[in-house]
């Protein structure tokens, strides 16, 4: 059989490679060559990018607005009831130090609930313009470019 394949190969019509000269088939390798490399950079580079541009939208990504709880728990007036409040509920869960955050937000989710209404509405106001201020902070220090326009919370402002 190995003559039949022999015989087979030799009935083939010539190849591109074959039917060119020398002096062709040497500049076809160059620019095969070339690009080959030209292929391989582009890929590296976009493989790169993505992960570059990832870790910058990560870094770069504008801050979220964060619950009336976390806000309250941190806020002067409310800290210390918050912190005594925790202390007494947190020894008898028995939970892993890894639920302590959220065991805290929680704990000051159900007391900004028991607050009056106008506790809670201020304490919404508070969010709401910290979150603004934030946002308008972001916008400013991450988009600082010549004749750029940057979106604000309300409208677009050029800065200059």
């Amino acid at each position: 059989m190995s003559a039949d394949k022999a015989d087979d190969a030799a009935n083939l019509p010539p190849t591109s490679d074959e039917r060119l000269s020398p002096e062709q088939q040497k500049e076809k390798a160059e620019v095969v060559k070339a690009a080959v490399k030209k292929i391989k950079t582009w890929f590296n580079y976009c493989h790169s990018s993505l992960g570059f541009n990832s870790i910058h939208q990560i870094n770069d990504a504008p801050p979220h607005q964060p619950s009336n709880a976390q806000f309250y728990m941190n806020m002067d007036k409310f800290k210390p009831l918050c912190d005594s409040e925790f202390e007494k509920v947190w020894p008898t869960l028995g939970l892993s130090q890894d639920y302590m955050v959220s065991n805290r937000v929680k704990t000051a989710k159900r007391l900004v609930e028991d607050e009056p209404p106008e506790v809670q509405e201020q304490v919404h106001t508070f969010v709401m313009e910290a979150h603004a201020k934030a946002v308008k902070d972001y916008y400013f220090m991450f988009h600082m470019s010549g004749d750029s326009f940057c979106a604000n919370t309300e409208h677009l402002i050029r800065i200059v």
